[in-house]
């Protein structure tokens, strides 16, 4: 439910309590008794409207769109547990309390004994409904196992530039209306979508989260030296 279907039903909710209040009112007459009973149950309705409204809003905000993505990613996680790791914070001690640190889905490999681990979607911009997917040398060395030297830039270029043009290619067909690409990227950044995550709604804003990174890892995992390690 929406800020604009939470309203039109709030506001319906109200005429129709309201009509009944005043159909009641008229049948009862219009006398000192009956009118005091009438502004008791006026009162009593937006009262209900209020609770409604405030404990809507407070549900909403519990389930954010950057909850329902982060939803996605650990269930993603739990699907590929040997090449992902997290959500978590890329500081092994980190204090939320110091604000030190910030969580991602990471890159890592199916040595259960493997503490490598590099950044693949970071969780805080997920907050505005932008989805990053890195691909840097980490990627390659720490998760499809290339040598320092195998993951050269031109090898991760060509990862990156595969998973952009794979990715897109889903946004463009499922999703066409409902994103902007974001150019002005870092150059460990395969792809950064910005979701007009109000159009899409939660539902449809952590399917195409859950779509885009599968696609990316797809891709990724194509690349991977060893593959009897997956």
């Amino acid at each position: 439910m929406d800020n604009k279907k939470e309203q039109l039903i709030a506001v319906i909710f109200s005429i129709v309590g309201s009509l009944a209040i005043l159909i009641s009112l008229t049948i009862k007459g219009f006398t000192t008794e009956a009118s005091l009973d009438a502004v008791k149950d006026l009162v009593g309705l937006l009262v209900t409207v209020a609770v409604f409204l405030l404990a809507y809003s407070i549900s909403n905000k519990a389930n954010s769109f950057s909850d329902v993505a982060r939803a996605v990613l650990i269930r993603l996680q739990k699907d590929k547990p040997k090449i992902l790791l997290g959500p978590r914070y890329n500081r092994d001690n980190y204090d939320p309390e110091k604000g030190q640190g910030l969580e991602y889905l990471f890159i890592t490999n199916a040595d259960s004994n493997n503490k490598r681990r590099v950044k693949f979607i970071p969780i805080k911009p997920l907050e505005e409904g932008v989805l990053a997917i890195y691909v840097q040398k980490g990627t390659l060395v720490y998760g499809l196992n290339y040598t320092s030297d195998e993951a050269t830039t031109d090898e991760i270029k060509k990862i990156q530039t595969e998973v952009h043009k794979s990715v897109l290619a889903l946004l463009k067909k499922e999703y066409n209306r409902y994103y902007e690409i974001i150019t002005n990227v870092k150059d460990d950044t395969a792809i950064m979508i910005d979701f007009d995550e109000t159009k899409l709604g939660k539902k449809k804003f952590a399917k195409s989260i859950e779509e885009c990174v599968n696609q990316a890892i797809e891709i990724i995992q194509k690349y991977q030296r060893n593959n009897n390690v997956l």
